[in-house]
């Protein structure tokens, strides 16, 4: 992502997120999609491809392995998904460690999740446009959802 005149980067954004013990997952969202809103289309749609390009790179059977230790040996699309966007929401020092294998998930990560990250993008893009009749179409060359990274499964 471009951080052209003073904007963001990807894990600026990230680390907006409000993580008060007493917010709802849409109020931990609230600082970046405001942030988002007031930027460009076009980068309010590179972050989403990045967030999917994230999801996409640590998708695979070693995370997959510890999130269905957790979870009875089942391994749920949506829940490994809302886990992986956990372990993004986290930050970039702690992803990183994740996706090189320098550290190992707690088990809350595998059972709580985070969905709410993956409709940022969503809400900032409606926010800027509150009176357009289309919906935010997510256009991505890489899908961060469970098994699409196939070369890791």
């Amino acid at each position: 992502m471009s951080t052209d005149k003073g904007q963001k980067s990807f894990w600026d954004i990230v680390d907006l997120l409000d993580w008060k013990e007493e917010n709802s997952g849409i109020e931990v969202v609230e600082p970046a999609v405001t942030y988002l809103a007031k930027q460009s289309d076009d980068f309010i749609f590179s972050f989403d491809e990045q967030l999917h390009q994230h999801l996409y790179d640590i998708d695979g059977i070693r995370l997959g392995e510890m999130f269905m230790n957790v979870n009875d040996g089942y391994l749920s699309p949506d829940g490994f998904l809302y886990s992986k966007c956990l372990i993004v929401a986290e930050g970039e020092e702690y992803y990183s460690a994740i996706k090189n294998g320098e550290e190992i998930p707690e088990d809350d990560t595998w059972l709580d999740g985070f969905e709410d990250l993956l409709y940022i993008a969503q809400k900032a893009w409606d926010r800027k446009h509150p009176n357009l009749r289309y919906p935010y179409i997510l256009d991505i060359n890489v899908n961060g959802e469970t098994g699409s990274n196939e070369r890791m499964w």
